[in-house]
């Protein structure tokens, strides 16, 4: 339901009787009987109509006919709650969100009715997709409200601060303490991706570095990364050595099947790779083509324009994408990636796992440098300010 506003939906929810406008129920529910009654109407139409006639019945028991109307208004909600049950599934953590408070309040005034529950078991799918990729639970957070769905039992029900080991987040929100997190857009972007296998990172690994000859840093970063843990793999721009292609866009699409897919080159602000000469790779070319059935990494720069890039990434080619969501250090990346590089190739970890052992290293005041740093980066990597809480909250991943 793209551009619907769930924050404002939940805000109206949350209202005692008094503090909603009758008027603006009215409306709401005029606006939301048209989309349902349209030929291209999707399925969470159905949960704004749900919001509204709730709304009314709060304001209006007898649904604009008087208190004493034979208007069902609560069986109206459950039924198109439950129409856009199996849609809100795949939605966005604001649908699943106002779904599920929609439920529970419909459930107070009739118990007997388990519309929570019947919500939650069209989850399945969901479900079934947490178990397939390993997760205990996906956590949905909108504004100030965080829903968990058990990968255990399939249950639906607001996250206390005790949370399972594993998790994924549909939300950008800060990431919680203890649990290992990878983000996802929505359940239905969670069952597109638990159907790609992910394949290890060292099978066919591409580096693309400084094509425009601007990112020194990047040249030296693949040059280090190649040379340590992927001796067999491609180079593309300026690699340092044993380069394959100068990172033209055409080089660069014909490697997106790559089982790891390090990007050293600019980002433009919605999503497009700054590649060779003054070439742009866009989105839509890299979600051009079919969806692939085995799924790579992509480990992308501190750049703009990351987020918009990532979406593409995930969108048909790549299981998982590692990003920073703000500017961080050239320096401090460097160190960031070789650690990361060293848990994926070496320790052959998961990167979600990766991830989240350079974020405790980074916040170890008392850390030891690695055995793979370059003396260059020895005295930084040893520096306090290293554990700047930014640096690693700004360290991310996606996908599965």
């Amino acid at each position: 339901m793209p551009g619907r506003d769930f924050g404002g939906l939940q805000e109206l929810l949350d209202r005692p009787a008094a503090g909603i406008d009758v008027d603006t129920v009215d409306r709401l529910v005029g606006l939301a009987t048209s989309l349902v009654r349209t030929d291209d109407a999707i399925g969470t139409d159905h949960l704004l109509l749900a919001v509204a006639l709730y709304l009314r019945s709060v304001v209006d028991p007898g649904g604009g006919w008087g208190e004493d109307a034979d208007v069902d208004e609560l069986g109206n909600v459950r039924t198109n709650l439950l129409t856009a049950a199996d849609a809100i599934a795949g939605e966005q953590a604001g649908a699943v969100v106002v779904a599920f408070h929609l439920a529970m309040l419909v459930d107070e005034r009739r118990p007997t009715q388990g519309v929570r529950t019947r919500l939650a078991e069209r989850f399945a799918d969901v479900v079934k997709a947490l178990r397939t990729v390993g997760a205990d639970g996906l956590l949905y957070a909108s504004g100030d409200q965080r829903l968990l769905l058990s990968g255990t039992t399939g249950s639906l029900a607001p996250a206390g601060s005790d949370l399972p080991g594993r998790i994924l987040v549909a939300g950008d929100v800060p990431l919680p303490d203890g649990p290992t997190v990878s983000f996802i857009r929505s359940g239905a972007q969670l069952v597109d991706l638990a159907g790609r296998t992910r394949r290890p990172v060292g099978d066919d690994a591409v580096f693309v570095a400084n094509p425009r000859g601007d990112r020194r840093h990047a040249s030296m970063d693949a040059l280090l990364l190649r040379r340590t843990f992927y001796p067999r793999s491609t180079g593309l721009g300026d690699t340092g050595e044993n380069t394959s292609g100068l990172g033209t866009p055409d080089e660069v699409r014909a490697r997106l099947g790559a089982s790891l897919l390090h990007l050293g080159c600019g980002v433009t602000a919605d999503g497009g790779l700054e590649l060779a000469g003054s070439a742009v790779l866009e989105p839509l070319e890299i979600t051009a083509g079919p969806s692939a059935t085995a799924g790579g990494l992509a480990v992308l720069p501190s750049a703009g324009g990351v987020a918009a890039l990532t979406d593409a990434l995930l969108a048909t080619q790549f299981a998982g994408v590692v990003r920073f969501r703000g500017a961080v250090p050239d320096d401090v990346v460097s160190i960031i990636h070789l650690l990361l590089h060293a848990r994926l190739a070496d320790a052959g970890e998961e990167p979600a796992v990766a991830v989240a052992a350079v974020r405790r290293w980074l916040a170890d005041p008392d850390r030891s440098p690695s055995e793979y740093l370059p003396p260059w980066l020895e005295a930084r990597a040893s520096d306090p300010d290293l554990a700047d809480p930014a640096y690693r909250e700004a360290l991310v991943h996606h996908g599965v």
